[in-house]
Order: structure tokens, then C-alpha cells, then sequence
């Protein structure tokens, strides 16, 4: 998360920094409108460019360019005086540096949603012209989670859970299922090589051995996934069930498809364990010898869950079927790249005042696809809401529902009277928005999301009923810091 410098704080504000500590830890409870601004005469407009495919060619950016455009309407029409102007730069899967090149040339936008792959963003890193660039630009991707992006002080920001965390969920699958050793068979990209990597690492503080690293690429022939299945053949040890870490889309269609023909030591020995891309896979109606093999190994896949809601039903409206996590990620990417320019200013903001607004715009969004109140880490990438659901392959290879995880989230309220020129609870709000960013930034297992309510001319008891309206408000409170309001 990009902190602010801390500086001095008023002696009489030092114990609040401790007070969201306190509050945080004593309450654990979980979590629309969106985020408005004053109205102006006459609205300006700031040009935000996409680095995804419009192209309709079988990759999903294409219903994800629908949404981002969709985004971009809705929030011309609710943000009550501020307008955002779409450039749509059409870029194949959004990781070409000479796309970003021309696009950022010759006066193109300063804000882009994308890239919408951990490549993308690996390409344009990876190129002098196009790194020179990313000094200058602000990127929110809705989708990349390659471990390794996880860069603090970028300008890139990442709507999207960091893909480790999916590696750690599946390793306390294995060790609950009573596996101690395991073969990870990865993509050879960012994304699958990140994985792969920080699995190994949680795997060794978990005492379960990665016993071999099988990494693959995109090849359709059978006799190359045949190749793959001997490797793991060789490498899954004797005397009980071994885990297999599938790090993968589609191909584990073909891997399985393979598994089922040649081999019966992966049927026999081996439990599989697949992170959430491999899903989708599975959700048609998939060729029986694959669907029989998921069964025999008793595969789990997470899925990358949203809690359902106004936007997401309006979401799914909108494109004629449920919608995907990344599809959701990327309206509300358009309203969190929105808001933060908005608060820096609008027209004219510069990269690193609207890079410095992007934390606080999306702890205040409210209404999204995400939920109420986006967390960011220290690297800018999201941190919470990190809800999965975990699919089990039963019998006759259905998916089943299992539970779901997450991290916990406390949500705290503040009770301040704001707006007053003698009174410190502006100042107040400050301090504690920095002690749950402190708090948030170490890492404790648990989140506090902070929900300001503004008491200025109102009774506390309204502020409450208001806050509780519909059983959803915090569990806690910090305030109010008048005695005369606690009285009454």
C-alpha cells in the first residue's frame, strides 16, 4: 500500500492509533451508491485508454472491453459531476510494448485499465521503450496475479488477488487431506512460473515436500502431453498418495485427456489440486475419459468468488449470463482509476498525485461488484475481498461445492463530527485512516475496514439506525469524541 510519509501527529491523536488495533482485533466482523463528487457547471472529461483485444477471437478480453465500456457509462451517469471519456486502444491480449507506445504517443492517455494478463505486463517491463513509459502512466489491471508483479512504489495496480494466495489455500487442502509431498505441473509463463515458485516456498514452512517442477506450454499434440504425463509418472513417489499442483487454463483438459489413456499410477496415486483458471474447463460438459479421471484423482479447484449483489445481477444483465470475477474487477477498476483521478484533480492531475489516490479511492468505493470498500496492499494489489470457493470433483465427476475462504475483515465506524473549523475530528479521521492503513499493512491475518459516518448536525442515535439499515454496518465503533454526543 502506498503509505503516507508519517510525520509528526498531534499528541492528542496518538491514542487513536492505537484504538483501531484494539477495536480490530475485538471485533472480526465481515462486511449501493457510488462515490459522488460536487457538482460543476460544466463537467470536464479525462481520456483513459484499455490495453485489451476488442476483438471477439476466443480470449476474454472481448466481454471484458463490453464491461469496461459499460463502466464508463454508468460512471458518466452517477458520479454527479464528473465525466470520463473513454480511449479505447486496441491492443492483441494487451501485452504488446509497441501498442502501449503508440497509444501513450503523440498525446494519448496518461490512465489505462490493463493489461489484462501477467505477460502483458512482463512484456512491457521487459522493453526499454515501453518501461521508460510506465514512469509516466498509471495502469489498473483487472485480472494480472502473477506473484512476481507484486512490485511496491509501480504505478501499476492490480485488482486482482495475488495468484500466491491461491497457491497457499490449495497447500492446506493438501495437508488437511493428509498429503505430505507433492509434483507441481505449471505453465511456463509469469503467471504459472509465480505460482509454482511461491508454492514451493509456503510449501517449506508447511512441511510438505515439492518433490518436482513438470513445466509445460501450448501444444496441442497428444503425443506431447503424453510426454508430460510420463515426467509425472517418474516423479510421483511410492507408499501413499502423492499431491499434484495443476498450474493451468484449459490445457489441463488435454493433460487429463492423456492421464486417462496412458496412465494408471497418476489414477491410482495421485490427489490433484488446480487453481482457479482449470475451471471453466470443467463447467461444460467435458469428454467423459477427463471427467472420469477428475473423479478418480478427487480434484479441487478454487474459484474466485464475489458475494452476489445489486451491480453484479445488473453485471450479469448486461452481458446475458453470469459473469466472471475479472469481468466484475474490471467495472469496478474503471470506477477506482475514476474516482482516484477525480480526487487528484480531475483534468491535468499528474501520474503520481492520481498513483497516491488510487488507495483511498478504492477504500471509499462503495456499491461495486467487489463489494463495499476495496483493500490494497502494500504493492497496490488487492488484498481484500479474497473470497474463493473450493470445488470438489465427487462421483461421476460433478463439481460439488465445498466451503470457501478468505481473510477476515473487521469493519469498524467512525462517529466524528466533521466539517467543524475548531473541532480536531477531521484530523481525527486522518490519524485513524493511517492506524488501520498501519494495521492493514502488517500483515496480522485479519483487515480492518474503516466506514466513516459524519455526526455534524445529526443525532448519533440516526447515524446508527442509518449505518444498520439493512443489518450490514460495523460491529464496532471508534467515537464520538463529544461527551454531549455520547450523552445523547
Amino acid at each position: 500500500m502506498r503509505l503516507p510519509a508519517h510525520g509528526r501527529v498531534p499528541a492528542a491523536i496518538l491514542p487513536l492509533l492505537a484504538a483501531v488495533a484494539v477495536v480490530a482485533t475485538a471485533a472480526a466482523a465481515a462486511g449501493g451508491g457510488h462515490a459522488a463528487y460536487a457538482q460543476s457547471a460544466e463537467e470536464p472529461t479525462v481520456a483513459i485508454g484499455a490495453l485489451m483485444s476488442e476483438a471477439d477471437d476466443g480470449f476474454s478480453d472481448a466481454n471484458r472491453t463490453k464491461v469496461l465500456r459499460y463502466a464508463v457509462d454508468r460512471f458518466n451517469e452517477r458520479s454527479d459531476g464528473f465525466d470520463l471519456a473513454l480511449t479505447v486502444t486496441n491492443i492483441t491480449r494487451g501485452g504488446e510494448p509497441a501498442g502501449l507506445a503508440g497509444a501513450y504517443g503523440g498525446g494519448g492517455p496518461l490512465f489505462y485499465i490493463g493489461p489484462t494478463t501477467s505477460d502483458g505486463i512482463v512484456n512491457i517491463r521487459g522493453n526499454a521503450t515501453s518501461m521508460a513509459i510506465l514512469d509516466n502512466i498509471v495502469l489498473v489491471s483487472p485480472s494480472s496475479d502473477a506473484p512476481q508483479l507484486a512490485i511496491a512504489n509501480d504505478t501499476i495496480f492490480r485488482l486482482a488477488v495475488n495468484a500466491a494466495r491461491q497457491g497457499d489455500i490449495l497447500l492446506g487442502e493438501m495437508r488437511s487431506s493428509g498429503i505430505d509431498s507433492f509434483i507441481t505441473i505449471a505453465l511456463g509463463d509469469a503467471w504459472g512460473r509465480g505460482i509454482a515458485d511461491s508454492a514451493n516456498r509456503t510449501a517449506a514452512g508447511m512441511g510438505i515436500e515439492n518433490t518436482a517442477l513438470i513445466p509445460f506450454g501450448s501444444n496441442d499434440t497428444s503425443a506431447y502431453w503424453r510426454g508430460i504425463v510420463e515426467r509425472a509418472e517418474a516423479a510421483v513417489q511410492g507408499g501413499g498418495s502423492t499431491g499434484v499442483l495443476f498450474v493451468g487454463y484449459d490445457d489441463g483438459y488435454q493433460l487429463m485427456a492423456a492421464a486417462a489413456n496412458d496412465s494408471s499410477v497418476l489414477r491410482q496415486s495421485t490427489t490433484w489440486f488446480s487453481t482457479d483458471a482449470a475451471l471453466e474447463a470443467l463447467r461444460p460438459d467435458p469428454p467423459a475419459a477427463v471427467r472420469d479421471f477428475s473423479a478418480a484423482v478427487g480434484l479441487t479447484i478454487l474459484e474466485e468468488d464475489v458475494a452476489e449483489n445489486d451491480l453484479t445481477r445488473e453485471i450479469d444483465s448486461f452481458l446475458g449470463g453470469r459473469a466472471t470475477f475479472y469481468e466484475y474487477s474490471t467495472y469496478d477498476s474503471v470506477f477506482v482509476l475514476g474516482s482516484a483521478i477525480a480526487a487528484a484533480g480531475g483534468p491535468g492531475a499528474s501520474v503520481q498525485s492520481v498513483a497516491a489516490a488510487i488507495d483511498g479511492a478504492a477504500m471509499n468505493y462503495t456499491g461495486g461488484a467487489l463489494g463495499d470498500g476495496i483493500l490494497l496492499d502494500r504493492n497496490g494489489d488487492l488484498r481484500t475481498p479474497d473470497r474463493f470457493t473450493v470445488w470438489k470433483v465427487g462421483a461421476g465427476g460433478m463439481l460439488e461445492r465445498g466451503g470457501t475462504a478468505g481473510t477476515a475483515v473487521a469493519q469498524i465506524g467512525s462517529l466524528l463530527a466533521l466539517g467543524y473549523q475548531d473541532w480536531p475530528d477531521d484530523l481525527t479521521l486522518a490519524a485513524l485512516r493511517l492506524a488501520a492503513a498501519d494495521y492493514n499493512a502488517a500483515e496480522r491475518g485479519s483487515l480492518v475496514k474503516l466506514v466513516s459516518y459524519n455526526i455534524t448536525g445529526r443525532d448519533v442515535a440516526d447515524a446508527l439506525r442509518g449505518a444498520h439499515d439493512g443489518g450490514n454496518g460495523p460491529s464496532a465503533y471508534i467515537g464520538p469524541s463529544l461527551s454531549s454526543s455520547l450523552r445523547n
